[in-house]
């Protein structure tokens, strides 16, 4: 229920952003990383995903061009352009990942294996350590080996 989920948040210690509408949303994540920079500026706004206060409720947001985007389109005049119009507007570069699958094709990076592994299984799961002593042993065992083929070879 909400109640249950709004007492996990709030033992949690989490920053919860609780607005009545889409544009007072974007103004307070706009308060929230103006202090969250302690004063520096920022330097590039990163929307992942199509939140609607990051990406906007446009019918420009869904035009906005995918990946490093420094000189955007158009901004909008609406109250919830959202914030990648909001950073634009203040000639903040903005990298906007909406299409992961896209982006990954376009730059040749590879996307969901084909067949995907069974959760739990790729090496993200797991931590692959080696025996140093059993290393330390064969480099040993490899030295000796090459002193003593160096030996016979000079005699």
């Amino acid at each position: 229920s909400q109640d249950t989920t709004k007492k996990i948040v709030q033992a949690s210690g989490a920053l919860v952003i609780d607005a009545d509408s889409i544009e007072e949303n974007i103004l307070q994540r706009m308060q929230l990383y103006r202090a969250a920079s302690n004063g520096k500026s920022i330097k590039a706004f990163v929307n992942i995903g199509g939140t609607t206060p990051n990406y906007g409720n446009t019918l420009a947001s869904i035009t906005y061009p995918n990946g490093l985007v420094i000189n955007g389109p158009k901004i909008p005049d609406h109250p919830e352009r959202g914030l990648i119009f909001e950073y634009q507007n203040l000639g903040i570069p903005i990298i906007h990942l909406l299409n992961i699958r896209d982006l990954a094709v376009k730059n040749g990076l590879p996307i969901d294996p084909i067949p995907l592994p069974e959760i739990g299984e790729e090496g993200v799961y797991r931590r692959v350590t080696y025996n140093k002593y059993i290393i330390i042993l064969v480099i040993g065992i490899e030295f000796l080996y090459l002193f003593w083929v160096l030996k016979i070879r000079h005699k």
